[in-house]
């Protein structure tokens, strides 16, 4: 994706311009878990205070999944080649 401004010399120069979207974690969800999202949160709490991938993990679980489902398997990257895994 290229635009072009003009330099101080009233020249026209090419300029990149980017826009990267960090990796996404992936859930997988499940309607029938004997545990709820809502056990799950006072732990997400402690550790969201030290690691901000959980802390966007625990906001995503509060207010993007669907009612009455619980993530059994979590896939955060933690950088490009390497992800936490957490399975339930």
């Amino acid at each position: 994706n290229f635009r072009k401004v003009s330099n101080e010399f009233g020249e026209w120069i090419p300029i990149e311009s980017e826009y990267k979207k960090g990796p996404r974690p992936n859930m997988w969800l499940s309607p029938h878990f004997p545990i709820q999202t809502e056990e799950l949160l006072p732990l997400l709490d402690i550790l969201a205070n030290k690691v901000k991938a959980i802390h966007r993990l625990r906001d995503r679980l509060t207010t993007k999944l669907p009612p009455g489902t619980f993530p059994v398997k979590v896939a955060i990257p933690v950088v490009p080649t390497i992800r936490v895994l957490v399975i339930f």
